[in-house]
């Protein structure tokens, strides 16, 4: 949390993932940070003092040079970040990669939105996470793979 604001970083290699992002969750009400670069953002999460941490960090899952999958494991090698709160934004729906990401400690798998509707439940489920109701958050996600 920084100045009292709640803080989103956003990690996509893909910029107009990162743009569409920006638009849903640039609300004033929230910091984000993005990165086009996972090393970057790993480099950044490893140096950055408690406060500075983000209240939630939204990963893709398929990026070059550093996957999802990498990231999540060096991010929970390191004490300081063990209890990061991470969902994950993938375009892939497969199943292989979702399991792998919640064994590594994400709290939520989210796909890329296709449309206006995708775009609002992504809203609602990142505010979720951040108002402290992530079960309304999980519930859509749920809702959302029937």
């Amino acid at each position: 949390m920084i100045n009292g604001r709640k803080s989103i970083w956003a990690v996509d290699d893909n910029q107009a993932d990162l743009d569409i992002l920006q638009i849903v969750l640039n609300d004033g009400l929230t910091d984000l940070r993005m990165f086009i670069e996972p090393r970057e953002a790993i480099d950044e999460l490893i140096v950055a003092t408690a406060d500075a941490l983000p209240d939630l960090l939204i990963l893709d899952v398929n990026m070059p040079g550093l996957s999802g999958v990498e990231f999540m494991r060096l991010v929970r090698c390191e004490p300081r970040l063990s209890n990061l709160r991470v969902y994950v934004l993938t375009g892939a729906q497969l199943p292989t990669e979702t399991n792998v990401m919640q064994q590594l400690g994400a709290q939520s798998v989210l796909f890329k939105p296709l449309d206006y509707a995708g775009i609002q439940n992504l809203r609602t489920k990142v505010k979720a996470a951040l108002d402290g109701t992530v079960p309304a958050a999980q519930s859509t996600l749920a809702n959302q793979a029937q």
